[in-house]
């Protein structure tokens, strides 16, 4: 039967199964909003951040943000030019490690480590078996993670239809990148294009 679902909801499932490849517990769990930013305070707390200069949650905002961008703490150096930002690296290295004792993941981890166990060969070859044809809604509101998890699942076949409009890119502010559209045929030259151009649910 086909898997249909969210970027988030299918890489749940997949990480269910081999989550265990990258160092996590098949038992692992998702924190929300209030988990994650009790989590910051705390850190914060611990290295003697103020919370007036640097919130907790602008904090997790940056991270979340250098997630979305497949930024990892060890790189995030080069995000840093003033002192809010050099309080964002040293709580986000903390962040991730707690993270990784707690056997936990955040919203933005659920895609980084989808990520990270399609790059395991023997994962990569068993999802290769299994799907042979993949189809992405709304591409213009891709992010470099999600552009990386369908450029390895559909790297056996290239079984790749994507459905997108570059005029409504609305989710800049939350990663997303208008180049992964604009660019799909200098990734896919052999890609058929059909523009749907006429309107038929505002006719006269």
């Amino acid at each position: 039967m086909p898997v249909a679902g969210t970027f988030h909801s299918i890489g749940v499932f997949f990480l269910r199964q081999f989550i265990d490849r990258i160092g996590y517990g098949k038992d692992f769990v998702i924190y929300d909003e209030d988990d994650k930013i009790k989590l910051i305070k705390q850190i914060c707390e611990e290295k003697k951040i103020d919370e007036k200069e640097a919130p907790a949650r602008q904090i997790l905002f940056q991270i979340s943000a250098a997630k979305n961008d497949g930024v990892a703490s060890r790189e995030f150096e080069g995000r840093v030019h003033n002192y809010f930002m050099s309080c964002v690296r040293d709580v986000y290295g903390d962040y991730e490690k707690a993270m990784k004792r707690n056997n936990a993941l955040d919203f933005d981890d659920i895609l980084l480590c989808t990520k990270r166990i399609l790059e395991v060969p023997e994962v990569l070859e068993s999802f290769h078996a299994k799907f042979q044809y993949f189809m992405v809604d709304e591409y213009q509101d891709t992010n470099a993670i999600q552009y990386e998890i369908i450029r390895l699942l559909a790297s056996a076949t290239r079984n790749l239809c994507v459905v997108g409009d570059d005029w409504q890119g609305i989710y800049s502010w939350r990663g997303a990148n208008i180049k992964n559209i604009l660019n799909f045929n200098k990734d896919y030259p052999d890609a058929q294009v059909v523009k749907l151009e006429q309107n038929y649910r505002s006719t006269k």
